[in-house]
């Protein structure tokens, strides 16, 4: 997976190419702390993907346990508010960290889309953000063209004959 110092990593590709694989493999050998939250169904919406994002935070010791609650409070008056409640959360870290969003393509309401989007603003210098899923939410696009985003796809968690082979050789297959 290529990296940088830019705030969001997107690794896009179909089912079965290995992207939660090679993320296993990041998060092993990355300095920063790493988060990490796999998204399913019940995260597709604000409240439920903000709730799972803080939990992830909590879990690494990166934001405080009541986060969770906070946000949920937050959520009652706006989408917005709970973005602050968690953007501000990520700006008060004192430690770098690697927020891993496994199967972000979970994620199809407007507003936690827009909520992922607008985490991105809050992620502080030497901290990142990864999504990776099946398909490139909208806000990838203006991060593209703002030279805010590393791109990972299908061609770069493809293996060619050198790969494979040192997979086998790794197992001790011949």
């Amino acid at each position: 997976i290529k990296s940088s110092g830019r705030p969001l990593v997107a690794v896009t590709a179909p089912a079965g190419y290995g992207k939660t694989t090679v993320l296993v493999e990041l998060a092993s050998v990355d300095d920063r702390v790493v988060a990490w939250a796999t998204l399913d169904r019940t995260d597709d919406d604000p409240v439920g993907l903000a709730r799972c994002i803080a939990t992830a935070l909590a879990t690494r010791g990166l934001a405080t346990e009541t986060l969770a609650d906070e946000i949920h409070g937050a959520i009652g008056r706006s989408s917005s508010s709970a973005s602050m409640v968690l953007g501000n959360a990520l700006l008060s870290t004192e430690r770098s960290f690697l927020l891993i969003l496994d199967a972000a393509h979970l994620v199809t309401d407007p507003q936690g889309i827009e909520l992922l989007d607008s985490l991105l603003g809050w992620v502080p210098a030497g901290s990142q953000m990864l999504v990776a899923g099946q398909v490139q939410h909208p806000y990838v696009a203006g991060r593209r063209v703002s030279g805010e985003l590393v791109e990972n796809g299908t061609n770069d968690l493809l293996l060619d004959g050198d790969g494979v082979r040192r997979v086998f050789e790794a197992e001790g297959v011949p």
